[in-house]
Protein backbone atom coordinates (compact mmCIF):
# COMPACT_ATOMS: atom_id res chain seq x y z
CA UNK A 1 0.00 0.00 0.00
CA UNK A 2 1.33 3.07 -1.23
CA UNK A 3 1.53 6.88 1.21
CA UNK A 4 -1.89 8.13 -0.28
CA UNK A 5 -3.55 4.94 0.15
CA UNK A 6 -2.38 4.55 3.66
CA UNK A 7 -3.21 8.11 4.36
CA UNK A 8 -6.56 7.57 3.03
CA UNK A 9 -7.32 4.59 4.85
CA UNK A 10 -6.60 6.44 7.92
CA UNK A 11 -8.69 9.14 7.29
CA UNK A 12 -11.58 6.55 6.70
CA UNK A 13 -10.96 4.74 10.00
CA UNK A 14 -11.05 8.09 11.68
CA UNK A 15 -14.26 9.46 10.28
CA UNK A 16 -16.28 6.15 10.89
CA UNK A 17 -14.82 6.33 14.50
CA UNK A 18 -16.23 10.51 14.68
CA UNK A 19 -19.67 9.22 13.14
CA UNK A 20 -19.64 6.22 15.40
CA UNK A 21 -19.48 8.06 18.64
CA UNK A 22 -21.33 11.01 17.17
CA UNK A 23 -24.62 12.11 19.38
CA UNK A 24 -23.71 9.60 22.32
CA UNK A 25 -23.56 11.44 25.88
CA UNK A 26 -22.71 9.87 28.96
CA UNK A 27 -25.43 9.11 31.37
CA UNK A 28 -25.17 11.44 33.66
CA UNK A 29 -25.17 14.36 30.77
CA UNK A 30 -28.52 12.91 28.97
CA UNK A 31 -29.94 12.84 32.63
CA UNK A 32 -29.08 16.76 33.25
CA UNK A 33 -30.25 17.75 29.82
CA UNK A 34 -33.52 15.63 30.74
CA UNK A 35 -33.96 16.87 33.78
CA UNK A 36 -33.78 20.50 31.83
CA UNK A 37 -36.02 20.10 29.73
CA UNK A 38 -38.74 19.04 31.64
CA UNK A 39 -38.40 21.60 34.23
CA UNK A 40 -40.95 23.19 32.55
CA UNK A 41 -43.89 23.30 34.53
CA UNK A 42 -44.29 25.87 37.89
CA UNK A 43 -45.29 22.73 40.08
CA UNK A 44 -41.95 20.52 38.66
CA UNK A 45 -38.71 21.09 40.65
CA UNK A 46 -35.39 20.18 39.40
CA UNK A 47 -31.83 20.81 41.05
CA UNK A 48 -31.89 24.39 41.23
CA UNK A 49 -34.99 25.02 39.60
CA UNK A 50 -38.97 25.11 39.57
CA UNK A 51 -40.51 25.37 36.00
CA UNK A 52 -38.62 28.30 34.44
CA UNK A 53 -37.69 30.32 37.79
CA UNK A 54 -33.52 29.43 38.88
CA UNK A 55 -32.26 30.05 42.36
CA UNK A 56 -29.61 33.09 41.97
CA UNK A 57 -32.26 34.84 39.58
CA UNK A 58 -32.63 38.68 39.62
CA UNK A 59 -36.18 40.08 40.79
CA UNK A 60 -36.88 41.54 37.41
CA UNK A 61 -35.65 37.92 35.32
CA UNK A 62 -38.17 35.95 38.06
CA UNK A 63 -41.36 38.77 37.62
CA UNK A 64 -41.00 38.33 34.28
CA UNK A 65 -41.60 34.21 34.19
CA UNK A 66 -45.05 34.88 35.37
CA UNK A 67 -44.66 33.28 38.49
CA UNK A 68 -44.43 35.55 41.08
CA UNK A 69 -45.42 38.85 42.54
CA UNK A 70 -43.65 41.50 43.97
CA UNK A 71 -43.80 43.33 47.08
CA UNK A 72 -46.31 41.12 48.85
CA UNK A 73 -47.46 42.13 52.31
CA UNK A 74 -49.46 39.10 54.03
CA UNK A 75 -49.20 39.22 58.29
CA UNK A 76 -47.32 38.28 60.25
CA UNK A 77 -44.42 38.05 57.34
CA UNK A 78 -42.46 40.85 56.32
CA UNK A 79 -42.67 42.50 52.85
CA UNK A 80 -41.89 39.64 51.09
CA UNK A 81 -39.98 41.07 47.29
CA UNK A 82 -40.82 37.82 45.50
CA UNK A 83 -44.22 36.02 45.94
CA UNK A 84 -45.41 32.66 44.27
CA UNK A 85 -48.55 33.63 42.67
CA UNK A 86 -50.11 29.76 42.22
CA UNK A 87 -53.06 28.08 42.82
CA UNK A 88 -52.90 27.33 46.41
CA UNK A 89 -55.04 24.74 46.22
CA UNK A 90 -52.58 22.95 44.66
CA UNK A 91 -49.63 23.85 47.14
CA UNK A 92 -47.22 26.68 48.13
CA UNK A 93 -44.13 27.32 47.14
CA UNK A 94 -42.15 29.67 49.55
CA UNK A 95 -39.46 32.08 47.94
CA UNK A 96 -36.17 32.87 50.10
CA UNK A 97 -34.66 36.19 48.58
CA UNK A 98 -31.94 38.87 49.03
CA UNK A 99 -32.81 42.15 49.63
CA UNK A 100 -32.67 43.21 46.64
CA UNK A 101 -35.24 40.26 45.73
CA UNK A 102 -32.47 38.00 44.12
CA UNK A 103 -34.01 34.29 44.21
CA UNK A 104 -31.87 32.10 47.08
CA UNK A 105 -33.91 29.32 47.86
CA UNK A 106 -37.47 27.76 47.10
CA UNK A 107 -39.13 25.36 48.87
CA UNK A 108 -42.50 23.64 49.14
CA UNK A 109 -44.01 21.99 52.51
CA UNK A 110 -46.85 21.20 51.14
CA UNK A 111 -49.12 20.63 47.48
CA UNK A 112 -48.60 18.87 44.45
CA UNK A 113 -44.87 19.68 43.52
CA UNK A 114 -43.38 16.98 42.15
CA UNK A 115 -39.51 16.58 40.12
CA UNK A 116 -38.86 16.13 36.56
CA UNK A 117 -38.66 12.48 37.74
CA UNK A 118 -41.99 11.61 38.92
CA UNK A 119 -41.32 11.84 42.88
CA UNK A 120 -42.32 14.88 44.90
CA UNK A 121 -43.72 15.64 48.67
CA UNK A 122 -45.33 12.38 49.41
CA UNK A 123 -43.28 10.22 48.25
CA UNK A 124 -41.70 7.51 49.74
CA UNK A 125 -37.68 7.20 50.45
CA UNK A 126 -38.02 4.02 47.73
CA UNK A 127 -39.48 5.83 45.46
CA UNK A 128 -37.11 8.64 45.29
CA UNK A 129 -34.45 6.16 45.10
CA UNK A 130 -35.13 4.38 42.24
CA UNK A 131 -35.96 7.53 40.78
CA UNK A 132 -32.74 9.12 41.30
CA UNK A 133 -30.09 6.25 42.42
CA UNK A 134 -26.37 6.68 42.13
CA UNK A 135 -27.29 10.72 42.13
CA UNK A 136 -29.02 10.37 45.57
CA UNK A 137 -26.43 11.46 48.44
CA UNK A 138 -26.49 9.82 51.53
CA UNK A 139 -29.14 11.01 54.47
CA UNK A 140 -27.82 14.09 56.93
CA UNK A 141 -29.34 15.66 59.77
CA UNK A 142 -30.60 19.33 59.80
CA UNK A 143 -30.79 21.82 62.65
CA UNK A 144 -34.59 21.55 62.87
CA UNK A 145 -34.97 18.04 62.82
CA UNK A 146 -35.69 17.01 59.25
CA UNK A 147 -33.34 14.34 57.54
CA UNK A 148 -32.02 15.67 54.22
CA UNK A 149 -31.14 13.84 50.73
CA UNK A 150 -29.47 15.40 48.03
CA UNK A 151 -29.63 15.43 44.38
CA UNK A 152 -26.49 17.97 43.39
CA UNK A 153 -25.62 18.84 39.62
CA UNK A 154 -22.32 20.92 38.80
CA UNK A 155 -19.43 22.27 41.54
CA UNK A 156 -18.41 25.38 43.17
CA UNK A 157 -20.55 28.12 43.24
CA UNK A 158 -22.55 26.91 40.61
CA UNK A 159 -23.88 23.71 42.62
CA UNK A 160 -27.64 23.09 42.01
CA UNK A 161 -29.37 21.63 44.62
CA UNK A 162 -32.26 19.62 44.95
CA UNK A 163 -33.36 18.25 48.88
CA UNK A 164 -35.61 16.21 49.69
CA UNK A 165 -36.85 16.82 53.55
CA UNK A 166 -37.90 13.72 55.54
CA UNK A 167 -39.58 14.02 59.18
CA UNK A 168 -37.11 12.83 61.15
CA UNK A 169 -38.10 9.27 62.94
CA UNK A 170 -35.32 7.30 63.89
CA UNK A 171 -32.32 9.91 63.71
CA UNK A 172 -30.40 10.31 60.47
CA UNK A 173 -31.89 7.04 59.36
CA UNK A 174 -34.34 6.34 56.70
CA UNK A 175 -36.18 3.77 56.01
CA UNK A 176 -38.19 2.82 52.52
CA UNK A 177 -41.66 3.54 53.85
CA UNK A 178 -40.58 7.11 54.95
CA UNK A 179 -42.24 10.08 52.88
CA UNK A 180 -41.40 13.49 51.54
CA UNK A 181 -42.45 16.46 53.35
CA UNK A 182 -40.96 19.02 51.31
CA UNK A 183 -38.90 19.72 48.33
CA UNK A 184 -36.41 22.48 48.35
CA UNK A 185 -33.85 23.90 45.53
CA UNK A 186 -30.91 26.29 45.73
CA UNK A 187 -27.69 27.33 43.94
CA UNK A 188 -24.29 27.29 45.75
CA UNK A 189 -24.48 26.27 49.12
CA UNK A 190 -26.48 23.28 50.14
CA UNK A 191 -29.78 23.69 51.15
CA UNK A 192 -29.98 23.82 55.09
CA UNK A 193 -34.12 23.42 55.46
CA UNK A 194 -34.30 25.91 58.35
CA UNK A 195 -37.47 28.52 57.07
CA UNK A 196 -39.87 30.09 58.78
CA UNK A 197 -42.73 29.81 55.98
CA UNK A 198 -42.65 33.32 54.92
Amino acid sequence: MNRTARRTAVHLSLLVGLVATAGTTSPASAADHADERAATSSYVFAPGRVGPATAGMSRRAALRTGLFVADLRAEPCPVQPLAWKGKKRRGQLFVDTTRSGRIVEMYALRGRFTTTRGVGIGSTYRAVRHAYGARLGAPRPTANGVVAVDVRRGSGAGTRWLTFGFPETTGATLVASDRVANLTVRRGTRPQLVSDGC
